[in-house]
């Protein structure tokens, strides 16, 4: 059995679509990522080349040690800089990354250790699962390694429930690009449109309460500005 270092932070959606499915190839053991915050300039500047320096420390001792022989992360270059996956990458131990998102964030914007998108570590990485196909040439260009994987859900957890449809119209989302103006017309268009996430002012919810919206909703928006 696969005894698996899952690195990454949990936000919202993770832990319940992607950890049931790792934990049926083995053993899975959490590497801490749930205190760091790396859109914080500070983190950058004085932290991530700590972190990344204890990291790599880490995982060595753990693979050494026995207890780990896969790395399963959601990594890009602004959490870890190039040479950590150099380093890893001569222990021959297998590193998947999922990645999202990189028709428009495979290079990234500059932070103060490199580019914050995938550019620069993909080739020290065994396997990057893309979700666009249009990627992949990108990764193979830079030498990297792409597998197109279409996002899914867990179905055990985003499955239909037999409830009322008391909601005309739902979103749940985080509030940004042009999510605000969607909704601000529809509401102007007197739509009644329930809206939940962060920076809306009903606040997140849960992904159990998120699933019973979607299931009382007659209509449930996708604003999908990525």
């Amino acid at each position: 059995p696969l005894k698996i270092l899952k690195v990454y932070k949990h936000n919202n959606w993770e832990d319940y679509n992607l950890l049931p499915a790792l934990k049926k190839f083995g053993e899975v053991i959490e590497y801490p990522m749930q205190d760091i915050n790396p859109y914080s300039l500070w983190w950058q500047i004085f932290e991530k080349r700590k972190f990344n320096k204890k990291f790599t420390e880490d995982v060595k001792k753990l693979f050494i040690d026995g207890k780990i022989n896969l790395i399963f992360t959601l990594a890009s270059g602004l959490w870890f800089t190039w040479n950590t996956f150099k380093e890893i990458s001569r222990l021959k131990m297998p590193v998947v990354n999922f990645s999202f998102d990189d028709h428009i964030k495979f290079v990234g914007y500059l932070t103060p250790t490199g580019w914050s998108g995938n550019r620069d570590i993909c080739k020290y990485i065994t396997l990057t699962t893309v979700s666009y196909r249009g990627s992949c040439e990108r990764y193979l260009y830079e030498g990297g390694r792409p597998l197109y994987v279409p996002e899914a859900g867990n179905s055990n957890v985003h499955k239909p429930l037999n409830i009322k449809k008391d909601i005309d119209v739902c979103f749940v989302g985080r509030n940004y690009g042009r999510r605000r103006s969607v909704v601000k017309f529809l509401k102007n268009n007197d739509i009644n449109v329930q809206v939940y996430g962060i920076d809306w002012p009903n606040g997140p919810v849960s992904v159990e309460k998120m699933v019973e919206l979607y299931s009382r909703s007659k209509i449930v928006l996708g604003i999908n500005d990525s």
